[in-house]
């Protein structure tokens, strides 16, 4: 390799790399040399041996300087840290279950770029022990500027973006290990279909209830208040009766009117805007 290496890393539980090149820096030059990264991966071959690695794509003119592979593998974001001009994160999925180029089908990896995003003055990225779930963080001990952290999703989805003033580290719990051995957890991926049924019927079911105590929960508020009502009204002919009145007033009587042998009663509803007032709030 011609150029200067700026970053390696392999991929967890796997045979794949990126790595991170950039031609030489003239000297007085401004602002530093444009990077290229490189996917590398393995051809297909038989048996257990590992083929021969070659090239999957090479992407110029970017600024990354940081790998960050997700614990399980698959997926990895490339970004650029510790610079104020530049401050993106390439989100990749070198398992993409789309189309497969022509040129790509003897090679262990299908590369796919899921999003792009961006944190002001990122200094740091961890992904959680799971590998579904990455935090950027502005760290205090390295500059003063926007200090805080991103969450995002394994493809880059935006969760929460959070600024916190004097923010200086983030770490993730340490995932417990697991309760299941090699061979259970062999068996749940070979019947997940069994297994996802079982509970989708469950979700059903316990959404089902849901909706059914909300149903119920609202059909007693509408009781509580027709009988509160009822109270109200008989409270109120007693009164007009007390007080030597008909137990309907005029008002009333006019809105009243005869339907089948029914009556029920017609009421208009009025709206008029008194003032408007405009604030702008800066």
């Amino acid at each position: 390799i011609k150029d200067t290496v700026i970053n390696f890393a392999w991929e967890p539980k796997g045979d794949r790399f990126v790595l991170i090149t950039a031609g030489e820096v003239p000297d007085g030059a401004p602002v530093p040399p444009k990077t290229s990264v490189s996917f590398f991966c393995p051809e297909k071959s038989k048996g257990n041996t590992i083929g021969n690695f070659k090239l999957i794509r090479t992407i110029d003119k970017k600024n990354n300087n940081a790998i960050h592979w997700s614990p399980n593998g698959r997926f990895v974001v490339v970004a650029t840290v510790m610079n104020q001009q530049s401050f993106d994160l390439d989100f990749w999925d070198l398992d993409f279950e789309g189309e497969k180029d022509e040129k790509d089908k003897d090679l262990t990896a299908n590369l796919q770029l899921m999003t792009t995003a961006d944190h002001y003055g990122v200094t740091d990225i961890e992904w959680d022990p799971s590998g579904r779930y990455v935090a950027t963080t502005a760290s205090f001990w390295k500059h003063r500027m926007e200090n805080g952290y991103h969450l995002y999703t394994f493809s880059g989805t935006t969760l929460r973006e959070e600024p916190t003033e004097q923010f200086k580290q983030f770490s993730w719990r340490p995932r417990p290990e697991r309760l299941l051995s090699k061979d259970e957890m062999k068996n749940v991926r070979k019947n997940l279909r069994e297994y996802s049924k079982t509970f989708e019927e469950l979700d059903v079911a316990k959404k089902s209830s849901a909706n059914k105590a909300v149903v119920e929960a609202r059909r007693r508020l509408l009781q509580e208040w027709l009988a509160y009502r009822q109270r109200v009204q008989e409270d109120l002919e007693e009164e007009r009766e007390a007080l030597g009145l008909t137990a309907v007033s005029e008002e009333r009587a006019a809105l009243e009117v005869e339907d089948d042998g029914e009556t029920r009663v017609v009421e208009e509803i009025y709206e008029e805007i008194l003032a408007e007032e405009e604030e702008i709030v800066d």
